[in-house]
């Protein structure tokens, strides 16, 4: 195995206060594996692990390591004279990670720091860097405890609201803080979620950026921070409310908790935060193969007024995953099955109408892609009524591979509803309702999915008006592209039973108040039952407080990250 050592004498040592040191700024790249995993790392990469010798002149109590660390996939040990700290965090940010260790750990001459990456049973590479290490003589917790910081976040009308906000330090990476987590909030690094828009923590003396967000409907509000020792800092940030759609509702069909699906790190508690703390409407709870009832809790904690809890089901199956729901703890399909087939069969035997949703169609999950399957079936033998068609929790190389797959179903005279959904089992890692589904604000949210009136939203949302009176034998067609300040969409394109029939791009001079783009055509009055659908696109934002996932299921190191708006179909 190889491995690159850096002798460091007395490089590894802070007396740390509000300017403290930084002992080894080098960025270290290192690769678990053999192929190139991203384009943004070296092309070569010889080392798999990192192992660091110092000698120690000052203080050897107890103390904190300090590193920086970025697109952490797996596992990788971090050990001190052999003595194991804990883990990088799975977490692809670029972040600072703590590692206490104790009194007595170091000595005056020839310390050894290592990063190991565990044995894994995958061929997938991991690419990782990590760099600016330091070792600082006190505990993580005294350290974290330094500044105390009170942030209040409010609309335009000085109200509070359900917010998040994001931490970066002077090198760009997620800051640590300290706080307590409970009711009200919930913390990890560099990000936490209010469900009262106050927020109270603690962190180290240093310089800063903070952000306040509210998922995409939302602008942005920041303040740079210098935190002296000694200081108390009290400071309000505001976030409006910019798209304002009053005929649609936000929703996230595909939502997880690490208590009831057995991966990830959101409670509940810290999933019915984020929730309200990203604005979404609607929230379908989708646990593997069990039906969670949460409206009880989200009513006792008085979110009820900012979302609405759906009780879901991944039903979860050797075949793929399916969403179903509404659902009922009483009634949960039998996910033991060997074919789309029964799938369909233990779905009929439901009562009530159900939106059932194929998700992410281009994972593999125990051997099999369902979209494999989904591009030669007819529509009769289809066991769903919906797909996912941006799934930000888990995206494609080609992030516009999912609904392209759905457009040529519509080629074919094959008509899905398009769900977009986050996936998300984390607080974090993956932002829930970063992709979502808007649904019309009335009427009943099952009928409106059956009967496809329902639009997808990745950064940017779509609308799409035809006029019902034809003029010379045209049809006018209106779409308008909303993006809120932080986003620039690029272009535009409008689709016909899934072939396209115009394209254009977005600039300023299509720009209107109210944070939207328009387009106007006029198109030849297309066949009956054509259905009509405008795609908008846009450049990643690369912004800290919103970050774009990268792929789940690598097939190539070149990426170019998409935000994504999907109207509903129209068929004029």
């Amino acid at each position: 195995m190889n491995f690159k050592v850096w002798l460091l004498t007395g490089l590894l040592v802070a007396q740390f206060d509000a300017d403290a040191q930084l002992q080894d700024a080098i960025t270290h790249f290192l690769r678990n594996g053999r192929t190139r995993e991203w384009s943004d790392f070296p092309a070569i990469v010889k080392d798999s692990q990192l192992v660091v010798h110092f000698d120690m002149k000052n203080d050897r109590g107890a103390g904190t390591l300090s590193l920086i660390q970025f697109d952490v996939n797996q596992t990788w040990k971090v050990m001190l004279n052999d003595m194991h700290l804990g883990n990088l965090t799975l977490d692809e940010k670029k972040m600072t990670t703590y590692f206490d260790f104790p009194a007595g750990l170091l000595r005056a001459k020839r310390n050894t720091l290592k990063i190991v990456p565990e044995p894994v049973k995958t061929n997938r590479t991991d690419d990782i860097s990590v760099g600016n290490l330091s070792v600082i003589p006190s505990p993580s917790a005294t350290l974290l405890s330094g500044v105390p910081v009170n942030i209040r976040v409010v609309d335009k009308k000085n109200e509070f609201l359900p917010s998040r906000l994001t931490i970066v330090d002077k090198n760009g990476a997620l800051q640590p803080v300290t706080a307590k987590s409970g009711d009200t909030m919930t913390i990890r690094t560099g990000v936490i979620y209010s469900s009262s828009g106050v927020f109270t923590f603690s962190l180290p003396a240093g310089s800063y950026k903070v952000y306040a967000s509210r998922g995409f409907e939302y602008g942005v509000d920041s303040m740079s921070l210098d935190a002296l020792a000694g200081d108390m800092i009290f400071r309000k940030l505001t976030v409006e409310h910019e798209i304002i759609l009053p005929k649609w509702k936000s929703m996230d069909t595909h939502i997880h908790t690490l208590e009831f699906s057995g991966h990830g790190d959101a409670s509940m508690n810290d999933r019915i935060l984020t929730i309200a703390g990203e604005g979404l409407d609607y929230a379908v709870i989708t646990e593997h193969n069990k039906a969670i009832d949460i409206a009880g809790t989200v009513k006792n904690k008085g979110l009820d007024k900012w979302f609405t809890p759906i009780t879901g089901d991944e039903m979860t199956t050797p075949v793929g995953h399916f969403n179903v729901f509404p659902s009922d703890p009483g009634h949960v399909p039998d996910h033991e099955v060997k074919s789309w087939k029964e799938v369909k069969q233990n779905i009929e035997k439901l009562p009530g109408k159900k939106v059932v949703i194929l998700n992410h169609a281009r994972d593999v999950h125990t051997g099999i892609r369902p979209s494999d399957s989904l591009l030669t079936r007819t529509a009769s033998a289809l066991p769903v009524n919906a797909m996912e068609v941006m799934n930000s929790g888990s995206q494609q190389a080609d992030p516009r591979q999912l609904y392209m797959d759905w457009l040529g179903l519509m080629k074919k005279g094959i008509f899905l509803a398009p769900a977009g959904a986050s996936d998300s089992h984390d607080v974090s890692r993956f932002i829930v309702g970063q992709s979502r589904t808007y649904v019309p604000s009335d009427g009943d949210i099952a009928d409106n999915f059956l009967k496809g009136r329902v639009g997808v939203s990745f950064g940017l949302f779509t609308g799409l008006q035809v006029d019902t009176v034809v003029s010379d034998g045209k049809l006018n067609v209106l779409i308008k592209v909303y993006a809120p300040s932080w986003i620039t969409p690029a272009n535009v394109a409008l689709y016909a039973n899934g072939q396209k029939i115009f394209s254009d791009s977005l600039s300023n001079k299509d720009k209107q108040a109210g944070h939207y783009f328009l387009k106007e055509l006029s198109l030849a009055t297309p066949p009956q039952g054509t259905r009509l659908v405008a795609v908008a696109e846009g450049p990643d934002p690369k912004v800290p407080w919103w970050p774009v996932a990268r792929p789940y299921s690598w097939t190539s190191p070149d990426v170019t990250p998409i935000v994504l708006g999907i109207s509903s179909c129209i068929t004029p």
